[in-house]
C-alpha cells in the first residue's frame, strides 16, 4: 500500500526534491546507454517510444553526435531521468542499488548501442505496424541517417536493426550495411526479422558485412497454423526454414562463423505444449540455425504461458536441453559450440 501511494509522487515532474530527500535515484539499462533512430529520422529514448512521443532531434537534420552532446547529455548529466514523461511510466526505469551505479550511469560518455527502425510497416500486417503510417513515415532514408551516424558508428559497440516493422522489406538495407561495416569493423551488427524476405542475396549481403547475429522471429510459434494466429497474411513456415537453411549452407561455403542465426518464438498458453517445444528445437537444428529461443512473455496476460513461470517449469525446461538466460527472459538450446 505504502509503494503503491507514494510511486505517483516520485514519478511525478514536480517531485524532484521528493525524490532528492528520499535519494531515489533513476536509472534505466536501455537509455541512454542504448538510443533509438525510428523510420522518420526522429532520434528517441529507446524501443519503448515506438510513438516517437520522446524525441530529441532528427538525424535526418542533424549529426547525431551533436544531437548527443547537446540534447541528452546535459540532460542525464545535470537532470533526472524523470524529466522524461515516458521513462516516468516505464517499468524498465528503476531505483539505482548504489551511488556507484547511479554515478556510472550519468557519466554515460556514448551509447553502448544504437537501435534502427529502417522500416515501420510489415509484410504480415501484425500488431501496431499497420498504423503506424499514422503517426510518420514508415520507410527510413538511409541515406540521410548514414551521413549523420557515421561519426559515431566507430564508438558503439552495437549496432540492431529492429522496430515496429520488418527491416529486409526496405530495398536499401544491404547497400546500408556495407557502408556501416566499411566504415567501421569494430561493432557488432544484429538483426531481427520474420525471414520471409531473407533471400540468397540478402544472405550473402549478411556474411559479406558481417552481420553478426540473425533472429528470425517465429511469431506464435511453430507451424504456419500458429503463426497466422498473430499474423494477418503472408505467413509461411516452410519459407522461412528454407530461408534459414540457404543462409545456414551460404555461410558453410563462405566459412563463415557469422551470422549466429537464431530461431525464436514466445511461449502463449496456446503453444507452450511439449510438442510445439520440441518441434521449434527439431525443425530449427535440421535447417541449420545455431540456436533456438523459446522467450517469455514477460506480461502477465491471459494470453501468457503459465506452465514455465514457476521452478518446476524452469527445470521441465532444462529437460527439454534449454538453459534459461536471465538477461533475455529466454530459455535458450544451443545446437552447435
Amino acid at each position: 500500500m505504502y509503494i503503491r501511494s507514494i510511486k505517483p509522487l516520485i514519478v511525478s515532474r514536480w517531485s524532484k526534491g521528493l525524490r532528492k530527500l528520499l535519494r531515489f535515484r533513476a536509472v534505466c539499462g536501455r537509455f541512454p546507454s542504448g538510443i533509438t533512430i525510428l523510420s522518420d529520422g526522429s532520434l528517441t529514448t529507446c524501443c519503448v517510444d515506438i510513438y516517437g512521443k520522446s524525441v530529441f532531434g532528427s538525424v535526418y537534420k542533424r549529426d547525431l553526435s551533436d544531437i548527443w552532446q547537446n540534447e541528452i547529455t546535459p540532460l542525464i548529466q545535470g537532470g533526472d531521468l524523470y524529466d522524461i514523461k515516458l521513462c516516468r511510466s516505464c517499468i524498465f526505469a528503476r531505483a539505482a542499488e548504489s551511488d556507484a551505479e547511479f554515478r556510472q550511469w550519468k557519466s554515460t560518455q556514448y551509447p553502448e548501442m544504437l537501435q534502427l527502425e529502417a522500416m515501420a510497416k510489415c509484410n504480415y500486417g501484425c500488431c501496431h505496424a499497420v498504423e503506424m503510417y499514422k503517426y510518420r513515415s514508415t520507410k527510413c532514408d538511409l541515406d540521410k541517417v548514414f551521413e549523420n551516424i557515421k561519426s559515431i558508428l566507430p564508438k558503439i559497440k552495437r549496432l540492431v536493426f529492429s522496430g515496429s516493422g520488418e527491416v529486409l522489406l526496405h530495398e536499401g538495407f544491404c547497400v546500408f550495411i556495407a557502408k556501416c561495416r566499411r566504415e567501421s569493423s569494430l561493432f557488432e551488427m544484429h538483426l531481427l526479422t520474420n525471414g520471409m524476405l531473407m533471400n540468397e542475396d540478402v544472405s550473402r549481403c549478411m556474411i559479406d558485412s558481417r552481420v553478426e547475429m540473425v533472429i528470425i522471429s517465429i511469431h506464435r510459434g511453430p507451424g504456419t497454423e500458429n503463426m497466422l494466429k498473430y499474423s494477418r497474411f503472408g505467413a509461411d513456415y516452410e519459407v522461412v526454414l528454407a530461408n534459414i537453411r540457404r543462409l545456414a549452407e551460404l555461410k558453410k561455403e563462405k566459412g563463415s562463423v557469422f551470422p549466429k542465426i537464431i530461431a525464436k518464438a514466445i511461449l502463449f498458453n496456446w503453444n507452450d505444449s511439449d510438442e510445439s517445444i520440441d518441434r521449434l528445437k527439431s525443425d530449427a537444428r535440421a535447417s541449420g540455425a545455431d540456436e533456438a529461443w523459446w522467450c517469455r512473455d514477460g506480461m502477465v496476460l491471459p494470453r501468457s504461458s503459465k506452465r514455465f513461470a514457476t521452478d518446476a517449469g524452469i527445470e521441465q525446461m532444462k529437460q527439454y536441453g534449454f538453459i534459461i538466460n536471465t538477461e533475455k527472459d529466454a530459455f535458450i538450446c544451443k545446437f552447435r559450440g
